[in-house]
């Protein structure tokens, strides 16, 4: 069997609000305090390098410190500041697609690529300007 969804971000657990409010538990006062999803930087392996625009002009990952963004695609793409796709961060970041809709931008960099034994890109994404 397969699941049920109509193919939007929506379908995603967390992303009809991709703000919460997390309970802190400072001692048992019942305090809590807001917990921004989009605020949270991000340090994450991407998926599909092999398959990407940039991976398949160049034959290789991008060097360490090479500047990129985010844009949604049918996936959240990491790309090259000249809009090569890198490749895409994994599913459980989805809830950033709510993020960069109500207008906030995401950059950062790349902090290690390999090609041996499998092609890997990490990266580092934050809100606004790096």
């Amino acid at each position: 069997m397969g699941s049920a969804g109509t193919g939007r971000f929506s379908d995603v657990h967390g992303m009809a609000n991709p703000s919460s409010t997390v309970g802190t538990g400072n001692g048992g006062d019942g305090d809590s305090r807001r917990s921004d999803q989009c605020d949270e930087p991000i340090n994450t392996s991407l998926e599909d390098v092999e398959r990407c625009t940039y991976y398949l002009e160049y034959n290789a990952p991008p060097p360490n410190d090479t500047l990129i963004q985010l844009s949604v695609e049918s996936r959240i793409a990491v790309e090259t500041a000249e809009g090569k796709v890198i490749g895409y961060l994994p599913t459980r970041y989805s809830y950033l697609a709510g993020c960069i809709s109500s207008g906030l931008s995401f950059n950062g960099k790349v902090t290690s690529s390999s090609t041996l034994p499998l092609v890997t890109v990490q990266v580092y994404i934050s809100q606004g300007n790096i």
